[in-house]
């Protein structure tokens, strides 16, 4: 996807004369369009240069039909309604049918996803979605326990409040989903 980096940066910098901001007097403001253009498309929405398929494409040669859970694995969204982060982690687990991918590659998926503008529950959704789609997984679920700014930070300053989620896909298996949770809870406390 082509950026216009310099294009990003003047967008920055008039949203901040557009707040009535010093942007020509204050020596920190110097160079925030650029440095704010930078980290949006470098970092924090590089996530869409990266093929939820194609991660899930390299198979191990582990063969197990048993959960395969990994997590927490630290995470950091954008709020697409704020555009501020959310910070946090991600539990994904999935139940194999055929296939099996390293662990390296449910991380690498759980950041693809997460390095976007998304919604909590849209992510969920989605990173369950991948491993049934594009894995095979006859079963998948995914637990994100994130600390939004845009609820922390804003005027509701529910300081401290963390946003918990749980979504399941494919076939209902409850000893997968025991384990699931089982993971979790031995974590959470």
């Amino acid at each position: 996807m082509p950026r216009d980096l310099e294009a990003a940066a003047q967008a920055i910098e008039a949203f901040l004369r557009a707040l009535d901001l010093p942007i020509a007097d204050d020596p920190e403001l110097k160079g925030t369009g650029m440095r704010v253009a930078k980290a949006f498309a470098e970092e924090l929405l590089e996530g869409y240069a990266m093929d939820p398929a194609a991660i899930l494409s390299n198979e191990t040669r582990a063969q197990t039909r048993d959960p395969v859970i990994l997590g927490p694995v630290e995470a950091t969204l954008i709020c697409p309604h704020h555009l501020l982060p959310a910070q946090g982690k991600i539990t994904l687990g999935y139940l194999p049918n055929e296939r099996v991918v390293g662990l390296g590659a449910l991380a690498k998926l759980a950041h693809a996803r997460s390095r976007r503008l998304v919604l909590q529950e849209a992510l969920g959704e989605q990173l369950a979605s991948d491993l049934i789609e594009h894995l095979g997984a006859r079963a998948a679920a995914c637990y994100i326990d994130l600390e939004h700014a845009c609820v922390v930070s804003r005027s509701s300053r529910a300081h401290g409040a963390r946003a918990k989620t749980f979504t399941y896909r494919g076939e209902r298996d409850d000893d997968f989903r025991e384990a699931f949770f089982a993971a979790i809870g031995s974590r959470e406390g």
